[in-house]
């Protein structure tokens, strides 16, 4: 009998993740020897957990709101990207030490290739300045964006992370101006489940001509995405990111290659099956 090892993802509100059921579909699927939770985990407790978790003998972690940039402290080493990104989404346990990583970057590009989105010579506004932005940030310039903005409701924190990133902070008034077929990403965490009644946008701000992009998932049809559609905009969810950067998550502590194409459907399904669920 193989020994399975432990892995999990961390944060807070935690309760309705769909990260235990896209890593336990890839674990059965390949044969993994591991095991997948979701942990809810107060500010006070994070080191805790984490050292904790090492402590117990757990392969990795999933790292999510609100802790991709506090748990950067507790790490021996950080990969070079998760560096530039300035937050970590995964945490690799090995040989005594612990590793973060970023895979936000390429699972929400490779999500966008899936849909047949590109960012190329497109204008891209960012809906929020947290650690889930700063992977978009590099992201969109990776992908080709022509210009990067940043819109924070508190303003000072956009000018911070545009000063790091090397874009722009805008205010609220651009988006009565903004250049035709630009892209809105909202990397925040508003209109998540449970407060699905909010948007990070008024209604009266959205326009046909843009793509509207949500990395929120739950629920599936965010109140943003709502008003997206609702202007006859095309619009791109958050599952895609979700099931890429786990994959590329998986593959960190497995050390096996996934099939994105043999797997990304089923995947597809079975979330948003759970989604409509709950």
């Amino acid at each position: 009998m193989t020994l399975k090892q432990s892995l999990g993802v961390i944060g807070a509100p935690i309760a309705h993740s769909l990260s235990p059921l896209l890593h336990e579909f890839i674990i059965r699927q390949y044969d993994l020897p591991f095991t997948y939770s979701a942990y809810h985990v107060e500010k006070e407790s994070l080191a805790e957990a984490v050292y904790g978790a090492q402590a117990l003998g757990f392969r990795g972690l999933n790292v999510t709101v609100p802790y991709k940039k506090d748990v950067m402290s507790l790490l021996d080493e950080i990969d070079e990207f998760a560096l530039k990104v300035g937050a970590v989404n995964t945490i690799l346990f090995s040989e005594g030490r612990i590793t973060g990583y970023n895979t936000d970057v390429f699972g929400f590009l490779h999500s966008l290739a899936v849909e047949n989105v590109s960012l190329s010579d497109r204008d891209v506004v960012l809906l929020g300045a947290g650690g889930a932005a700063r992977a978009i940030v590099l992201a969109a310039k990776k992908g080709g964006a022509r210009s990067v903005m940043i819109y924070n409701r508190t303003y000072e924190k956009a000018a911070a992370l545009a000063e790091k990133m090397g874009c722009v902070a805008v205010s609220q008034d651009y988006f009565t101006a903004i250049p035709d077929h630009a892209v809105i990403i909202n990397t925040t965490s508003v209109g998540m489940h449970p407060n699905v009644n909010a948007s990070p946008l008024p209604q009266t701000l959205f326009r046909a001509d843009c793509l509207y992009i949500d990395i929120v998932y739950n629920p599936q049809n965010t109140l943003f995405l709502q008003y997206a559609t609702h202007a006859g905009a095309q619009t791109v969810g958050g599952i895609g990111m979700l099931i890429l950067q786990g994959i590329l998550a998986m593959e960190i502590w497995s050390g096996k290659s996934i099939d994105l194409q043999q797997n990304f459907g089923a995947l597809q399904d079975l979330l948003r099956r759970a989604l409509g669920a709950q």
